[in-house]
């Protein structure tokens, strides 16, 4: 019974469970539309493509989203799953997953659809846009006065690039550092101004740059300029050569100590390093050097240095005969001062360069004076001293003479005249001897127009003070001019005639007889040698005799005479001048009396004591005349007496 129960029970739970299986089948085989009330499944009915109506640079890209809008109200995300197209693939294309990619400026229609439902919109595709400006150079090191160009590259969306330096604007902070150019001739021209650092940026289209860092240092060196540039000098001479530098904020500055001078042939010519001598040339012998300079190690410009053998060359006439003609000096612009000491005091300037006479203004007493003492002073001036007046009636034959005690300082770089104080009393015809402290010694000359008015004593003036000073007398008749005199370095004055020498010390006041010559002579000339000894060379013997040729140095430190290498040809009245490398130029005088006058030229080497004949000779010959060194070394010949020749007086030569 217990077993029956048991299988009773199973099988009422099966058949339980198959009338389970049947109920639910039946409900799955039905739907919602069986049953009464049910709601129906939500349709798409639109798509919104955003954004709308986009607008985008050539180059870049669009995403777009897909929102779909259903039947019962409910909004879906559809970007991933709706079909998206573009109406114009020549001017935007599209992915799976709204992403728009711009091919061409212009307009298309982008489309996104699902189940039959379509959004669109429209996308604009614009011209390229900037997206970066960079400048360039990024870092900078700029001396103070140098400039840098920057240049500003915009960058646009469709990968292009464009120069924007013109167009972009540009700035810094550090406007006391620096400054940067915005106006259209220097956009972007960064000049440094004083050391430090900058940072300089530039605007374009509303994108800044990145940042430009400049390192500011003080002012370089950008040239050395030589002069004289290119020239040409003699042998005797010992021209001084300048560097100056220039920097890059514009200023200059005097190197010639600070470099080191080059040749590049010094068998042609030597330059200086040491002190005193940087830049200082030193001819050797007839060609073409380069001379150069190198500094902190590098070399920079260079000049040619030419060095001609010795010749004379005639200037053009003066502008008035000159009938007693004493080069002065020369002005700041190597201008010789020439006055006519003889006749009515007139002057005029030599312009060497240019090889040009100029009138001087017109000297005190309207250019009356005659027979004048002039010497030169420092600073380019010039001491005009006494002189006389002579003037003749012919209707009445009245006789007017005056002599003068006046004395004026002509200035030769200002063209101005300014009387000083005068004398203590006048003098005609005077000597007036600069001496190397900047003073003047006037003596000699005349007081009157007879024998007992020739005058010995003699008076210092002294252009600091403007004050004269009078001095003892000569004993030498100084009414023959015969006599010879030169200046000593150390302020003396040398003087002789015949066997009798007389040296003056500013010191004292005074002449004191000095041993000497062995050969008494006149009309010898007297040139104060580098080392302070004195060179008398030529000249006439006493009475009456042949020109010598024969020459003697005077030592005054020891008061003695040594004899030493005699003139190629006697002279009297020869002119002479000591040149720069310290050799005497003497040139012209006679032979024999008046009328043979010569043109021959010689050099006379201290060193060795001897003479040498390759000075050249003079365009014309002349005797009596001056010679006088110019800055240059080279030499200017004026004045004297040539036999027929009566321009001798007004022409004027240089040598070199």
């Amino acid at each position: 019974m217990k077993i029956s129960n048991e299988r009773a029970s199973i099988r009422w739970i099966m058949m339980g469970l198959a009338a389970l299986t049947l109920g639910v089948g039946a409900c799955r085989q039905g739907g919602a539309d069986d049953e009464p009330g049910a709601t129906p499944a939500a349709t798409l009915s639109s798509i919104s493509v955003q954004p709308e109506s986009p607008s985008v640079a050539f180059g870049l890209s669009q995403s777009f989203t897909a929102m779909g809008s259903y039947s019962d109200g409910s909004t879906r995300d559809l970007t991933a799953s709706v079909s998206w197209t573009s109406s114009d693939a020549q001017r935007a294309t599209i992915a799976d997953g709204g992403i728009a990619s711009t091919v061409g400026e212009g307009t298309a229609t982008i489309s996104a659809s699902q189940e039959g439902v379509t959004g669109t919109t429209e996308l604009t595709v614009a011209p390229a846009a900037v997206v970066s400006v960079a400048v360039t150079p990024e870092t900078a090191t700029l001396s103070v006065g140098a400039t840098q160009q920057l240049t500003a590259t915009a960058t646009f969306s469709d990968g292009s690039t464009q120069d924007v330096t013109t167009a972009a604007s540009w700035s810094t902070d550090q406007t006391l550092e620096v400054s940067i150019g915005n106006t259209p001739s220097d956009k972007g021209l960064a000049t440094a101004l004083s050391a430090g650092t900058a940072e300089i940026t530039a605007l374009y289209e509303g994108i800044l740059s990145n940042v430009a860092a400049l390192t500011l240092t003080a002012p370089a060196l950008v040239s050395i300029a030589i002069s004289p540039a290119d020239p040409t000098v003699a042998l005797a001479a010992s021209p001084q050569f300048t560097a100056t530098g220039t920097y890059t904020n514009g200023s200059t500055a005097n190197l010639t100590d600070a470099v080191v001078w080059t040749s590049s042939n010094e068998g042609i010519a030597t330059i200086g390093n040491g002190e005193g001598t940087h830049g200082l040339a030193d001819p050797v012998a007839v060609g073409t050097a380069t001379i150069g300079v190198e500094y902190e190690g590098t070399e920079w410009q260079t000049t040619s240095l030419t060095v001609a053998g010795h010749a004379w060359t005639a200037t053009a006439p003066a502008p008035f005969d000159i009938a007693a003609p004493v080069p002065v000096g020369q002005d700041a612009d190597g201008r010789i001062l020439v006055m006519n000491t003889a006749d009515r005091a007139e002057s005029a300037f030599y312009d060497p360069a240019t090889g040009q006479w100029s009138a001087v203004p017109t000297p005190p007493l309207a250019g009356l004076l005659e027979d004048v003492a002039v010497a030169a002073l420092p600073d380019h001036k010039v001491l005009v001293a006494g002189g006389y007046i002579f003037l003749f009636d012919e209707e009445t034959e009245e006789i007017f003479e005056e002599y003068f005690a006046t004395a004026s300082i002509f200035d030769m770089n200002a063209g101005t005249w300014t009387p000083t104080t005068s004398m203590s009393r006048p003098r005609r015809g005077a000597e007036a001897v600069a001496l190397s402290d900047g003073r003047v010694l006037v003596f000699g000359g005349m007081d009157g127009a007879f024998a007992e008015n020739q005058l010995r004593d003699g008076e210092l003036y002294d252009p600091a003070t403007g004050t004269w000073t009078s001095v003892g007398e000569t004993s030498i008749d100084l009414s023959v001019r015969e006599h010879a005199i030169a200046a000593l370095p150390d302020g003396r004055v040398f003087m002789t005639l015949g066997s009798t020498v007389e040296v003056f010390d500013p010191a004292t006041g005074s002449w004191t007889i000095a041993a000497s010559p062995g050969t008494p002579r006149r009309f010898a000339t007297a040139t104060p040698l580098a080392d302070g000894r004195v060179l008398l060379a030529g000249g006439a013997p006493l009475p009456f005799g042949a020109a010598l040729s024969s020459a003697e140095i005077y030592d005054p430190s020891e008061d003695e005479w040594a004899a030493t290498g005699s003139m190629i040809v006697s002279e009297w009245r020869p002119a002479s001048t000591r040149l720069p490398d310290g050799r005497v130029l003497i040139s012209g005088g006679q032979s024999g009396f008046i009328g043979t006058a010569n043109a021959h030229s010689e050099l006379f080497d201290p060193a060795s004591g001897s003479w040498s004949n390759d000075a050249g000779n003079m365009a014309r010959r002349r005797g009596g005349h001056r010679l006088m060194t110019l800055t240059d070394g080279r030499v200017f010949a004026i004045g004297g007496q040539g036999p027929g020749d009566e321009d001798a007086n007004r022409i004027a030569e240089l040598w070199q």
